[in-house]
């Protein structure tokens, strides 16, 4: 009974690595980026925008929100399309157990 759903627990489970695979990746390639502008760029970081404020500071700032913009993405995700698939495999779990 339970080898029936197998199937539907491993795709759930894929579609599950692969965005949160994708997230961490687009999160490590932004960050390592601006690790390797201060590494190797920082006359790039030191260019000032506004009055006295380096770029560097905004950059910073907005990998900061860049990391929670993902978050809200991958919740977003759970909530409308993990969340659900869950539920319906358990429900007809909880249908063939009764």
């Amino acid at each position: 009974m339970i080898n029936e759903y197998q199937s539907d627990v491993k795709k759930i489970i894929s579609k599950r690595n692969l965005i949160s695979y994708t997230l961490a990746g687009l999160m490590i390639m932004v960050y390592f980026t601006f690790i390797m502008l201060i590494a190797y760029s920082k006359q790039v970081l030191a260019i000032r925008v506004v009055g006295n404020l380096p770029l560097g500071i905004p950059l910073g700032v907005g990998i900061i929100v860049f990391s929670w913009l993902l978050t809200g993405v991958y919740i977003w995700w759970a909530n409308q399309k993990y969340d659900k698939m869950v539920r319906e495999i358990k429900s007809q779990l909880e249908k063939n157990n009764q």
